[in-house]
């Protein structure tokens, strides 16, 4: 830490680098909606989860945290006290791009983010790109839109993916014009899950994948089964009788690191022992609920 900057280090070996990736992937915060979630960073958590700066051009600048509190005021942030500025003074070809991210098969998907220009006097020019194969800078060969001269007061840029619904995705921001700095803030990719029976909680991202108890239980005909997944997996979770037979599968998907709950009804079925399993990755485990009417 110096002056509001936060010195960056990816865990790699050596010292730390303000331009080092962070392999980690984006938070989930939640949206007001019970059946909406939302990829969310306004790095307020002091790191660059599932962001990395690419220096194209490699000129040297880089990639800074910025506090409002530790500079005398200044509009930094959009929210909260950090923002992210990308450094653009000595080159034209910046970029801040997301790891991998699994879109849900629904049809309302919109990505948005805030941006600002450090003043009138160096108004920043941008691309918003879009890569379905890598975050490499040579993959991102969709343009979702070409911003000239970013205002120099927060602005907010929202953009329709409802077209890549059930893809694998990377997003982009691309400065490309010599100026001072390019602030962002609040990153956030909405998905209105058509099905209500899932959500997504206010936790940050999970260590361990996790299975909880259901509640209630016993239940009837309705309960909650909640887990946690640390990382972009392929989720199962089903439910057997008492004879081992696979009666209902309440969650077939990708899903994005997270803390999950989905509500399992067992109004077509009687009373009795029933088990619950998940599947993800090499983890597995399985867990009795109750069903009583």
């Amino acid at each position: 830490y110096y002056n509001g900057y936060f010195k960056l280090d990816s865990l790699d070996s050596g010292n730390g680098d303000f331009t080092n990736e962070q392999g980690a992937i984006i938070k989930i915060e939640p949206n007001t909606s019970d059946i909406s979630y939302q990829i969310y960073n306004s790095f307020e958590n002091w790191t660059l989860a599932g962001w990395k700066n690419i220096n194209n051009d490699g000129n040297g600048d880089s990639l800074l945290y910025f506090s409002e509190s530790k500079n005398g005021g200044m509009d930094l942030a959009h929210s909260g006290d950090l923002g992210l500025g990308v450094q653009t003074s000595d080159g034209s070809d910046d970029w801040v791009v997301t790891n991998q991210m699994f879109l849900p098969d629904d049809n309302n998907i919109n990505f948005s983010f805030w941006a600002k220009s450090f003043s009138s006097s160096s108004l920043q020019d941008i691309n918003v790109k879009l890569s379905t194969t890598s975050n490499d800078v040579s993959s991102f060969s969709t343009t979702l839109a070409s911003i000239t001269n970013t205002p120099a007061t927060w602005t907010e840029y929202t953009y329709d993916l409802t077209s890549y619904a059930g893809d694998s995705i990377y997003l982009a921001v691309q400065s490309i014009n010599t100026g001072n700095y390019l602030f962002l803030d609040d990153f956030e990719l909405i998905v209105v899950d058509n099905s209500s029976g899932t959500s997504v909680s206010k936790n940050n991202i999970p260590i361990n994948f996790a299975l909880k108890q259901n509640y209630p239980n016993p239940f009837n005909p309705l309960t909650t089964i909640e887990y946690s997944i640390p990382q972009n997996s392929f989720v199962k979770i089903s439910v057997y009788n008492l004879r081992g037979e696979k009666i209902k599968t309440v969650v077939n998907e990708n899903k994005i690191a997270g803390n999950y709950s989905v509500i399992f009804d067992g109004s077509n079925f009687a009373s009795g022992i029933y088990f619950y399993k998940i599947e993800a990755e090499n983890y597995s485990n399985t867990k009795k609920f109750i069903l009583m009417k």
